[in-house]
């Protein structure tokens, strides 16, 4: 979801690596995905796209880029489950077939992005963070709750995480109403908290367009968010 920390957890680590002197480039997809994507991605890399080439002539080109420097370079593709230039998509892909050697390529996504990494994750050169790795741990919730005035028990703590799921966003949201948020989870009202966050949850729903929004209401798996 929205605001689990996913930019933020890409910009902390795009400012350390240029304050360890790598070289970095951002590039962040739009709602409307970048129909030219491409040339964004050369620009990145400070090259002058020749329409002629083939996207893996393109991808050759840029990994003698990469490599030519003597340290690594950080390429941050913020978005990229919004990615719909086919030839981005290619570019991206043949890079990742012979990966140059200085590259760290991070893609950052909220779904599933698409973009095929080749043999890379069975090397062992791709490390996963998901939802798990970037929600809140229960001690980090603790410290939250302390500093927002809200006096919880270790086994309180748990509980509310588990049902937030690390969701810093939800936490956020909830703890508005302190004296609320610890009376409904000592008395465990869980359906009440839930509808406490419907600020959170409704606006990407009437969002979508109103068959699949009628088919999310249906179907729903998740009891607590229906």
């Amino acid at each position: 979801p929205a605001a689990y920390g996913k930019r933020a957890w890409c910009a902390a680590l795009s400012a350390e690596a240029q304050a360890a002197a790598w070289r970095a480039a951002w590039l962040a997809i739009d709602a409307d995905g970048h129909a030219d994507a491409a040339a964004l991605l050369c620009g990145a890399f400070a090259y002058a796209r020749d329409e002629t080439a083939t996207a893996m002539e393109i991808a050759d080109a840029l990994a003698m880029r990469i490599d030519a420097g003597d340290r690594p370079f950080l390429l941050v593709l913020d978005n990229a489950d919004r990615l719909i230039d086919a030839r981005a998509h290619a570019i991206v892909e043949c890079l990742m077939r012979h990966p140059p050697a200085h590259l760290r390529l991070l893609l950052a996504s909220r779904g599933q992005h698409g973009i095929a990494l080749g043999d890379a994750p069975a090397r062992g050169v791709v490390l996963a963070i998901g939802r798990a790795e970037l929600g809140l741990s229960d001690a980090h919730v603790q410290g939250f709750l302390d500093r927002a005035g809200v006096s919880f028990d270790a086994r309180e703590v748990a509980a509310l995480n588990r049902f937030v799921e690390g969701w810093p966003a939800a936490l956020r949201l909830l703890a508005r109403q302190p004296d609320q948020l610890a009376a409904m989870v000592r008395e465990r009202q869980w359906d009440a908290l839930a509808r406490c966050l419907m600020p959170l949850v409704d606006p990407p729903v009437d969002a979508l367009p109103a068959s699949a929004a009628q088919l999310l209401r249906r179907c729903a798996v998740a009891p607590r968010l229906d």
